[in-house]
């Protein structure tokens, strides 16, 4: 806008503007509600001139993102925000485009209409619509519950919510979205099953692979965890979720390798949260063997069976005869499958066992002993001592265990049968048992034991348990080895418990020993050492409490015991405790907790048959009972302590005061193994409390009926209907809650669950008002329920007139949670009561529809008086909202004046009310006239404007520029304008610079149309067409001023061809003198005068004719007029003045011969000639 006035003052015109065409005439649109609408419109150029334009919007809900458009094409791009409208409201406005084209006016009307959602099942908003969305494209569905979008369209009713906001919180969003269809009640939860209860396979040779058929009972979400046991069994795809189902089924595949084994047994585990199936698999598998593996077979039995025979003689579980019988056949087996000449000494072995020692030396003289020695140094050694019993020859005995002995003290040290050789070859094991003890303990350490050793230890201690003197690794060891085999005898038992009770760490295999020989021998010693272990294995599972029980009622004094009795305690079935326990804790009272709670409740509940006792627990329990109350801790058995004992009398204000942390507890109870948290979601708080699960136990606070209870599994996951729990009251609040309100009013469940009832019930007695006072005080409290609170008490003061009391809610309410009525009412009564700031505000961030003329102009007054009249663009819009409904005042029209932008009518209509009221508008006076120079627009009304601007700025570049623009568009395009113009115009002639030519030539051709114009001015006008003369400028109104010397007479008799066009055309004309017959047109380019003016002047002779036509050519190619005439028509009564006309006239005389006029022209001519000669001189 700057540039053009700049150019107009400088006397640059434009003959043309752009010709704008716009994309959209009027906008009507349905926008949904709390939802932004884009759209955009486009500006084009028609005639390729660029476009100069500013943008603006008469709604504050309709916002224009850009303020400026030049260029030849152009893009509006506009936002309609609907976020503080409601469904059913209609927007009206208009856009206003003012550019070098002119002003362009686009109204638009907005209607906002209930939100929806697009999906590829068309337009949706309701939660059915939604659900069978989910059921034929659950990812579609799942993207649309992930956005912000899904609560504004889908969540109309304030339940769900509620469910939704606690849902959406979770790691899972597709369980979240199943979680929330099934809780309101829009599926059911899904359940799978399997095709096969049982996989087998028989014979297989080669790995395969085969499919397990998974089937849900409906459309869902799943998460199936897939494992396997079996290393022969293994699954391709460890998680099944939804996405991978084809409709209803999943094939699960699974591959199977078969091992070496003849049959294998694994699982298929399925697991989902709430459901797990496990598909056993069983592989079969046949072996081809051949003869050698028979034999290798048989040959490893008969040899374990031999040496299993071999131990349970030496144990005396069977005898000589049983063990030769039994022998024989497995001795028989190892010669007829090996070639082993072992077999052999074995053989002879069992024959001397038999007695048949002469048959036995036959085979022991029948085996190459050199062989043996070579093979294996045992295996001599072996043959050796075998040799040695049957001979019974005390020399050669003492040469076999020299030799023997040289072998164990050499490479073979690590060999314990060389020992057990030993030990029975010598003579003088039965005195040197202590010895052989030590010697079996130095194997062990050595890793060296065999069963044959074990048994010959078992053998010493048995004869002398006083030999084992602790229990050590070893003695743990023979310990178990003895029980194993059932070998120990009775002292020997009794010794290995005594030394139990000496133990410092704990044994397992030892504890179970000893659990083992206590159900044998029910003796003390034994029960003690099983308690010991238990108690030092910290042993507190429920299995292990029949042993404390029973050491309870053995009356054995054992520290920690009566503990561990209480540890391993069933409370839940418990009916009876021992009194033995009752008086132990009376003393000494170290429980946990909970084992704690639940002695005292079995106390209180058995008062009556407890009695001396009770009266000895009864201070203990009471003063337990306040210190848990303290601490807030309650569970099933606190409460009923506290039942028991908070009576009225123990209302203190100490006690109150710490009542409301338990008096609102429940116990919540899950036996889901995958839930470990409980989160209790509070709506009118705003949040929600998390409480971990603690062996399926949670105790939370429900103080207000409307709550969600949502459980958390290990991964964030959240469920508030599929997964089933319990829930108990632990407390009567009722009981007290009275008392404790009372009491105290600063506690924040107290005072929610107070004003619930109260707004339930619709009280509006003394305590419910206090309440909810007391609700506004609470710093956590949504702001639906605090603006819940506030219009109740809004309606009470009311309705009661208190309006300082009213005016203090107000100040505290958030509008924001009002309806659109609502809101208008609240903010009215701000303006009322004069809280014009808390009314601004809030016309700012919700608008100012359904709010009444008279008060917006009310608001904007003082706050533009507030504000000190500084620049506000919604301040500027509601000034000219009232305006515009004709309320205003001098301040609000000082305000427009200032800072309104609009169209040249808008500025034009407050500038004629600025005079109505007398109010200086210097400031909009300026802007208007720019923007009718912008514009071009409005151009009349503009005058009065510009006169009233002169009056106060005479030399102002803007006086200049108008002035030029005037006098151009006048003298081009033939633009009226008011006789005061052209008087400041002839004012300030000299002082336009640039443009004074077009003002001059607009000033003559102004007064060459007037009836009357003074002498004086008249001369000095004729001045100025010489002056034009002189540069070639020759306008057909110079005619006018012809009859001076300044200006020739000569000057009347041309004929003028003018046309108007852009400057930048080239205008060409053909003419050809208008005869009987054709003649050629002859083409020639028009003269450029000034502005877009292009003249050819034509001298023609009476009677004569032109016939003309005009053609111009621009960029957008060559463009034709019509035809036209020119003649000269001569008046024959007043004698000719100039040369042309005196020939006409000789000319007209020799038709008519008249030989006197005739004459008499001649003269004349001759005469001007003559005169001509003398006066100028002719170059």
């Amino acid at each position: 806008m700057k540039e053009k006035i700049q150019l107009l003052s400088r006397g640059v015109f434009e003959y043309e503007n752009p010709e704008i065409e716009v994309s959209e005439k009027e906008i009507a649109l349905e926008v949904e509600a709390g939802s932004h609408y884009s759209g955009t419109i486009q500006l084009n150029s028609r005639n390729h001139i660029e476009i100069r334009a500013m943008i603006f919007s008469s709604n504050k809900w309709m916002q224009c993102l850009e303020s400026t458009v030049i260029g030849t094409t152009g893009c509006i791009h506009y936002v309609f925000d609907t976020q503080a409208l409601e469904t059913g409201e209609v927007c009206e406005g208009c856009f206003y485009i003012v550019s070098n084209g002119g002003e362009i006016t686009i109204p638009y009307r907005v209607k906002v209409c209930a939100p929806f959602c697009d999906s590829s099942m068309g337009p949706m908003n309701d939660l059915d619509q939604f659900a069978s969305l989910a059921r034929d494209n659950w990812s579609e569905a799942l993207k649309i519950f992930k956005t912000p979008e899904f609560g504004r369209v889908f969540l109309h009713n304030k339940k769900n919510r509620r469910i939704y906001a606690a849902l959406i919180k979770g790691s899972d969003m597709s369980l979240a979205m199943e979680e929330f269809l099934c809780t309101v009640k829009r599926k059911q939860a899904v359940q799978m099953s399997v095709s096969q209860d049982l996989i087998e396979f028989d014979n297989l040779e080669h790995p395969v692979s085969e499919h397990l058929l998974i089937e849900k009972n409906q459309w869902g979400h799943v998460n199936i965890h897939v494992s396997t046991e079996g290393d022969f069994l293994s699954v391709y795809k460890k998680t099944v979720t939804d996405e991978d189902f084809l409709g209803s089924y999943y094939q699960l595949e699974y591959n199977i390798v078969p091992g070496m084994h003849t049959v294998a047994s694994g699982k298929i585990i399925l697991e989902t949260l709430n459901q797990r199936i496990v598909v056993p698999v069983c592989c079969r598998r046949e072996k081809a063997r051949d003869v050698d593996f028979i034999e290798r077979k048989t040959l490893k039995a008969s040899w374990i069976h031999l040496c299993r025979l071999y131990l349970k003689y030496a144990l005396h579980q069977i005898d000589r005869n049983q063990m030769i019988g039994y022998a024989r056949e497995d001795i028989n087996g190892c010669l007829n499958n090996s070639r082993d000449i072992l077999f052999k000494v074995v053989e002879a072995d069992f024959l001397r066992e038999e007695g048949k020692n002469e048959e036995a030396q036959k085979v022991l003289d029948g085996i190459n002993g050199r062989e043996l020695r070579y093979r294996s140094a045992v295996a001599y050694s072996y043959f050796l001592y075998v040799n040695a019993l049957c001979r019974q020859d005390e020399h050669y005995t003492e040469y076999v265990r020299d030799s023997i002995q040289f072998y164990e003290e050499g490479q073979y040290h690590d060999r314990w049968e060389l020992v057990y050789m030993l030990m029975k070859l010598d003579a003088r094991e039965e005195q040197h048992q202590l010895k052989v003890l030590r010697q079996t303990k130095a194997l062990y350490d050595r890793h060296l034991m065999g069963g044959l050793m074990y048994l010959e230890a078992v053998k010493i201690i048995n004869k002398d348990p006083s030999l084992i003197r602790e229990m050590g690794a070893f003695e743990i060891s023979l310990f178990l080895w003895g029980i194993r085999h059932d070998c120990l005898n009775r002292e020997t038992i009794f010794r290995f418990a005594d030394l139990v009770l000496r133990m410092h760490v704990y044994h397992g295999q030892c504890l179970h020993a000893m659990i083992e020989m206590c159900s044998l021998y029910e003796t003390k010693n034994l029960l003690s050492a099983v308690l010991h272990l238990l108690i030092l294995g910290e042993k507190k599972d429920p299995i292990y409490h029949q042993w404390y029980q029973l050491g309870i009622k053995s009356s054995i004094k054992m520290q920690g015991l009566f503990e561990y009795y209480m540890a391993t305690l069933d409370m839940k079935n418990c009916r009876e405790l021992p009194v033995p326990v009752l008086i132990y804790f009376q003393y000494d009272n170290r429980l946990q907790l909970k084992q704690k709670a639940f002695l005292f409740r079995y106390v209180i509940e058995h008062e009556q048959w407890l009695g001396k006792l009770f009266e000895a627990y009864d201070g203990i329990i009471k003063a337990f009972t306040f210190e848990q109350l303290q601490k807030g801790v309650i569970n099933e058995d606190i409460a009923v302590l506290y039942h028991h004992y908070l009576t009225k009398e123990a209302m203190t204000p100490h006690v109150v005061k710490a009542m409301p942390a338990i008096i609102f507890k429940h116990h919540i109870h899950c036996d889901h193994p995958g839930i470990v948290g409980v989160i209790i979601d509070y709506s009118e708080l705003g949040e929600e409390k998390y409480y971990p699960l603690d062996q399926g136990d949670a105790y939370v606070d429900l103080y207000m009926d409307d709550y969600r209870i949502v459980l958390v599994d290990t991964r964030g996951g959240r469920y508030m209907s599929t997964i089933p729990y319990t829930i108990d009251r632990l407390m009567d609040a009722g009981r007290y809650i009275r008392i404790c309100y009372e009491q105290g009013r600063d506690n924040k469940m107290l005072v929610l669950n107070r004003s619930e009832r109260a707004l339930k019930y619709q009280m509006m007695d003394d305590v419910s008002i206090e309440t909810y006072k007391c609700v506004l005080s609470l710093p956590d409290v949504s702001r639906h329920y605090q603006k819940t609170i506030l219009k109740n008490l809004i309606d009470y003061y009311y309705d009661n007139y208190e309006g300082e009391t009213l005016e203090k809610y107000l100040l505290q309410l958030d509008i924001q949670l009002l309806g659109h009525s609502e809101r208008s009412h609240i903010i009215e009564y701000f303006i009322q009561r004069g809280l014009f700031d808390k009314a601004y505000e809030a016309i700012r961030e919700y608008g100012y529809e359904g709010i009444q003329d008279k008060r917006i102009m009310r608001l904007c007054s003082r706050v533009i008086r507030e504000k000190n009249f500084a620049k506000d663009e919604l301040l500027v819009e509601l000034a000219y909202f009232a305006f515009s409904n004709g309320k205003y005042d001098e301040t609000i029209l000082q305000y427009l004046i200032m800072f309104y932008a609009g169209t040249t009518e808008q500025l034009y209509a407050i500038w004629k009310a600025a005079g109505d009221f007398e109010v200086p508008a210097e400031q909009l006076e300026e802007r208007l006239l720019c923007e009718i120079l912008f514009t071009e627009n409005h151009v009349a009304e503009g005058c009065d404007v510009f006169v009233s601007y002169y009056h106060t700025h005479p030399g102002h570049r803007l006086i200049r520029a108008f002035l030029g623009y005037y006098g151009y568009h006048y003298l081009v395009h033939g633009q009226t304008s008011g006789e005061k113009i052209f008087q400041i115009m002839e004012i300030e002639l000299d002082q336009v610079e640039n443009a004074r030519d077009v003002c001059a030539l607009a000033l003559l051709q102004y007064y060459s149309e007037a009836d009357h114009v003074e002498p004086e001015f008249y001369e000095k006008l004729q001045q100025e067409v010489a002056a034009f003369m002189d540069k070639g400028i020759l306008l057909p109104f110079f005619r006018k001023y012809a009859g001076n010397a300044e200006v020739p007479e000569e000057l009347a008799d041309f004929l003028y061809a003018e046309y108007h066009t852009s400057p930048k055309a080239a205008v060409t004309i053909h003419y050809r003198l208008h005869q009987e017959f054709e003649t050629e047109w002859i083409n020639e380019p028009m003269r450029h005068i000034l502005g877009g003016i292009f003249i050819r002047t034509f001298r023609l002779f009476a009677g004569e004719k032109i016939e003309y036509y005009i053609s111009e050519q621009d960029e957008n190619g060559e463009k034709t007029g019509e035809k036209h005439l020119l003649q000269r028509e001569e008046a024959m009564d007043a004698w000719p003045e100039t040369g042309v006309e005196l020939l006409n006239r000789m000319n007209h005389a020799i038709q008519t011969e008249d030989s006197q006029a005739v004459n008499e022209m001649i003269c004349s001519y001759e005469r001007i000639n003559e005169m001509t000669e003398q006066l100028f001189e002719l170059k």
